[in-house]
């Protein structure tokens, strides 16, 4: 045996360019399950980390609980963690310079509540007792002041002065802390002692046994007694069943729960994970081939070989331990390169991508870099089986060899004088080289074989792969927008209550009057000011036909979270203008012309959002089309638009405006013509957001308009922190298929080029006796035709599968509906169509080169 082992490791030695090609295999399967599971751990990672900087580090916040009730939460079993504050009372800003105070919210926090809450300092330090205090940026932007860290501050609360010392200045705390739509600022002092009641934030040991975690905060808080049932707190938006708490208000941090894999978004993990496991599995059975591919070219190399180590005594079990050996060894250098390369791919590409959005990113690192032993090991274990499995069927096929059959090479080659038999139409078209390219893939099934599985297997990965992009894509983009704006004016909403339509046309006017002024100033580039107003449809007969089944759907949902619980006798669809600036923009974007759209509707009937039960819906709800006319009510007249196009391209301002109904793109001049309708802001792309802050106070201030009369939204670094996710995630998805396609064309070409090596001395034989190079060349263009049109019959309906079951496990966290991914199938197509033909030229040329006489001498390759 130790000959055998000897001989295969000479072999090795002496075919140094095989042996590389079959390591690469193993160390591109290996790097690439390393990397996938690499990825998987680091998002999962990155999402956690994130949902700590924003929310806090906790599973449960209970609001204030008295102090003599804490032990009952800070001694349950089922808490790992917990950190204290209290809200100690309000004060007035009496230093401001507005005419109405403003109120600060004085809030005591001990030191792991300062550390776990996503308090980010932006200068000084964190308070070190109860007269130190950091404060707000928000109050020295919004509040007229002009605090330092060192100044000294007077609080009157609860009718009791304090003097604090600022020292420092934190970034707005998150919505845990200072939630959005409260009028107070929030400063932060250390707790020395509770007073009277406490909020205590709390981590689970164990989110994953959700179940328990439920039943403990349902033992903790759950109203006893009917008194506090009568005093109980009612949870608004709080969609869980499972929770029956009355008797505290607590807040759950759903983020961090989704990204730690509670019980609670089940969806989210599954997703995450299937997904990975999805893609996961098809690099598998592509390094599969790979690697498998590349043992049965060697073995088919060395046939000749095994046959006389069989005639001189070896057995068939020696034989197969050869083979074994050479995997061992190969897998030695292979694996660990594999995982070593997976590593420090995905290390380099976080920190790469790191790099290039840390301009975009204002606060943490957008991607943290995780890997668990786990994942390796798992990769590791994976590489191990698919040499197993490549070498197994190589090893048998050594073995079973004879020593007659070796040295005639006729193991390939099962001859059947039916199934040779060419039909007539293909020698009718394709004349001589036809019928021999035809009866060469008969006689030679293995070895063809090989070739068609290797493009079979590219082209389903394809389509399995774009499939994957494609929802992608559109799960991101139900979180993540790219937003086309980075500044937004709002004006205050009118209260129709007491105004008359008149009066409310009027403000509208002049508050479109005063966002017509904004959008005049200089450090503008594009803006976008939308007109909306809705058409009322009737509920009858022909309503519920134009429903698509997401449509029913999604209307029948809302009659169930509805809180009359009563079925409306209308439904309204939005209909919007953009101003003629942007309208003619949006217009060019989408191909359209002005004449001919300008008296019509656009449909946007796409990417709707609809959260139902943690589950996010998606799709059209209605099944208009081009050419379709719309008829409906706005104000109580009849109106009706012919629908001039579809699409799903979302205009500037309504990037991540979603709703349960469609929108009606038109123009400003048919939106006048209807004179009924609101506005709803203005829109901004901005070079200088920070100083059209400037250029809006000045104008402001000159018109003497109040400040609560408009709501300015400066975006810049929220956009640009959205649109980096955006970039991140294009950057992984399409790298991704890049990747995967570069692996199909290296298998494509290693499988064929071999196999035309293998097939010169068969080549070389059929010119000696005649045939002409152009009827050889036509004979490999034909046997080319058959590997694509064999390949693309059976891998597209393999492709479609697969297609489907990634859409299967997106479709588990996100309800949407299944596109046939008719793209990539053309792209396969010609991309087959393509790479074979660029192949077998490139090995034709090689072939064409060779002297016949010394090819036919030759019995090496």
């Amino acid at each position: 045996m130790k000959i055998l082992n000897d001989l295969s490791l000479k072999d090795l030695k002496l075919n140094k360019k095989r042996s590389i090609v079959i390591i690469i295999g193993i160390i591109l399967s290996t790097a690439l399950i390393c990397g996938v599971a690499g990825l998987v751990t680091s998002f999962q990672k990155t999402f956690t980390e994130t949902a700590k900087r924003d929310n806090g580090n906790f599973h449960v916040m209970y609001y204030n609980i008295p102090k003599d009730e804490l032990k009952y939460i800070e001694e349950n079993r089922n808490v790992d963690e917990y950190y204290l504050s209290e809200e100690l009372g309000y004060s007035y800003l009496q230093d401001s310079e507005l005419e109405e105070k403003p109120m600060v919210n004085v809030i005591a926090m001990d030191n792991k509540f300062l550390n776990n809450m996503g308090i980010t300092l932006q200068e000084g330090n964190l308070p070190e007792s109860d007269n130190e205090i950091v404060i707000s940026k928000r109050i020295n932007e919004t509040c007229k002041v002009d605090y330092k860290v060192g100044d000294t501050i007077t609080l009157n609360i609860n009718s009791q002065e304090k003097n604090y010392k600022i020292v420092g200045i934190i970034e707005r705390p998150s919505t845990t802390i200072e939630p959005y739509d409260v009028s107070w600022y929030t400063v932060i002092t250390k707790m020395d002692t509770i007073k009277e009641k406490a909020n205590i934030a709390v981590l689970y040991t164990n989110v994953f046994e959700y179940q328990d975690v439920t039943e403990s905060i349902n033992h903790m808080v759950r109203a006893k007694t009917a008194e506090e049932k009568e005093n109980g707190k009612t949870f608004s938006g709080m969609r869980n069943e499972a929770y029956t708490s009355y008797k505290y208000e607590i807040k759950l941090n759903t983020d961090l729960l989704a990204y730690e894999g509670a019980n609670l978004s089940a969806g989210f993990i599954s997703t995450i994970y299937g997904v990975g496991g999805f893609v996961m599995a098809i690099v598998l059975v592509s390094s599969v081939f790979v690697i498998r591919n590349g043992f049965a070219i060697s073995i088919t190399e060395r046939l000749k070989q095994y046959g006389m180590l069989s005639s001189i005594g070896a057995t068939k079990k020696q034989i197969k331990k050869s083979v074994y050996f050479e995997g061992f060894i190969l897998g030695i250098i292979g694996i660990p390169l594999g995982i070593l390369s997976g590593i420090l791919a995905i290390f380099i590409l976080v920190n790469l991508v790191n790099f290039i959005l840390k301009d975009y990113i204002s606060s943490g690192t957008l991607l943290v870099y995780n890997i668990s032993w786990i994942a390796i090991l798992i990769s590791a274990l994976v590489s191990i089986i698919t040499i197993w499995l490549s070498c197994k069927s190589s090893a048998r096929k050594a073995s079973k060899v004879t020593p007659i059959e070796a040295i005639r090479s006729s193991q390939d080659i099962k001859l059947n004088a039916k199934k040779m038999k060419c039909p007539k139409i293909i020698t009718k078209l394709f004349k001589t080289g036809g019928e021999i390219a035809y009866k060469n893939l008969k006689r030679s099934r293995k070895k063809y074989r090989t070739t068609v599985i290797s493009i079979i297997v590219s082209v389903v990965i394809f389509i399995a792969i774009s499939s994957f992009i494609e929802y992608g894509f559109r799960m991101s983009s139900a979180y993540y927008t790219e937003l086309g704006y980075n500044y937004a004016v709002y004006c205050r909403d009118y209260d129709d209550t007491v105004a008359s339509e008149e009066e409310r046309m009027q403000e509208e006017h002049e508050n479109l009057q005063i966002l017509l002024d904004i959008s005049k100033f200089e450090n503008i580039e594009r803006f976008s000011i939308p007109k909306s107003t809705n058409l009322e449809l009737e509920k009858n007969e022909e309503y519920e036909q134009q429903l698509t089944d997401l449509g029913k759907e999604v209307k029948s949902s809302i009659v169930q979270h509805s809180q009359t619980n009563e079925e409306q006798e209308i439904d309204v669809v939005n209909v919007v203008s953009l101003g003629k600036e942007e309208y003619e923009r949006y217009l060019k974007k989408i191909g359209g012309n002005y004449e001919d759209y300008k008296d019509g509707a656009i449909l946007l009937d796409n990417s709707i959002s609809y959260d139902r039960e943690g589950k996010t819906i998606q799709g059209s709800i209605y099944k208009w089309k081009k050419g379709d006319i719309v008829s409906g009510k706005i104000d109580g007249k009849d109106f009706s638009v012919n629908i001039v196009d579809k699409t799903e391209e979302r205009p500037m301002g309504m990037e991540n405006m979603y709703s349960t109904n469609a929108f009606l793109i038109v123009s400003d001049e048919l939106m006048e013509s209807i004179g009924n309708y609101y506005v709803s802001g203005l829109y901004i792309q901005s070079n200088a957001p920070y100083e059209l802050d400037k250029e809006i106070e000045q104008y402001m201030n000159l018109h003497e308009i109040k400040e609560d009369s408009l709501y300015i939204a400066n975006m810049e670094e929220a956009v640009k922190e959205e649109n980096a996710i955006v970039l991140v995630i294009s950057i992984f998805l399409y790298g991704f298929i890049t990747v995967i396609t570069l692996i199909g064309i290296t298998n494509i070409f290693n499988t064929i080029t071999t196999n035309m090596n293998l097939r010169r001395k068969e080549f070389a034989m059929l010119k000696s006796i005649g045939m002409t190079k152009k009827e050889f060349n036509r004979m490999i263009r034909l046997e080319s035709i058959f590997y694509g049109i064999k390949s693309l019959i059976i891998g597209i309906p393999i492709g479609i599968l697969l297609s489907y079951g990634m859409y299967k496990m997106f479709e588990n966290n996100m309800g949407m509906q299944y596109h046939l991914p008719v793209n990539a199938i053309l792209i396969a197509i010609v991309f087959v169509a393509i790479v074979i033909g660029i192949i077998m030229k490139y090995s034709m040329s090689k072939i064409n080169k060779q002297n016949i006489i010394e090819t036919i001498r030759n019995d090496n390759i």
